[in-house]
């Protein structure tokens, strides 16, 4: 059986389906009923959406910064394999829960900045200072340029992804394989600045060499 803190600190799937729910209130007897907790104990420890919001930002995060330090700890020789392996990290968790359970929580960050607002912005920070991370390595190893800034560098792949996750949550008829497509088309342009000039530009004619267009009628 799960301590109950660990329960606490993660909490359920369920949680997230009561939050989207047609009424969009929490309900704490639907909440411990299917979580297993006792009434008061899911009172005392989620009285509000918001905190149930939060706790669910924090599982979020662990767990793709868990994800996200595997890839560290043994990263591929090819830098362009591990961006697009942490952009799969974003995009799995992303897209795993309904996408009614993101929109609750950016309407909340934005009308909560206090609380939730920080929150997320603390999660996606710790998340791009890991991909910087990553970066500096590679420059350090000499596979990308010398000159590149990581922490920079990294806050634009990540605004390939926010921006595509975006417009997820905005558009019901975006796919998340259409996302993750335009997700992997973005982030392949944006490392192409960051390799050393004569080797991006050898990946630019290779691309490029690869494309065909259809012929031309007379």
């Amino acid at each position: 059986m799960i301590p109950l803190d660990q329960r606490l600190a993660h909490p359920s799937p369920v949680c997230g389906e009561l939050l989207i729910s047609p009424e969009s209130a929490i309900r704490h007897t639907q909440v411990a009923e299917r979580a297993g907790l006792a009434v008061g104990t899911i009172y005392n420890y989620f009285p509000s959406k918001s905190v149930l919001l939060l706790a669910i930002v924090r599982r979020e995060t662990q767990s793709l910064l868990a994800r996200g330090r595997k890839i560290l700890d043994d990263p591929p020789r090819d830098p362009d394999a591990a961006v697009s392996a942490f952009t799969e990290i974003f995009l799995d968790d992303f897209t795993r829960d309904d996408r009614r359970l993101w929109r609750e929580l950016f309407g909340a960050a934005i009308a909560e900045p206090s609380t939730v607002g920080r929150r997320l912005f603390e999660a996606d920070t710790q998340l791009v200072t890991q991909l910087a991370s990553l970066l500096e390595r590679y420059s350090s190893d000499g596979i990308l340029a010398s000159d590149i800034e990581p922490l920079p560098a990294a806050t634009v792949l990540y605004g390939v992804c926010f921006t595509w996750m975006t417009a997820y949550l905005m558009n019901d008829a975006l796919s998340a394989k259409m996302v993750r497509n335009e997700i992997r088309r973005g982030t392949a342009i944006a490392m192409r600045g960051l390799h050393p000039r004569s080797e991006a530009a050898s990946i630019a004619r290779t691309r490029a060499s690869s494309v065909t267009f259809p012929a031309s009628n007379p």
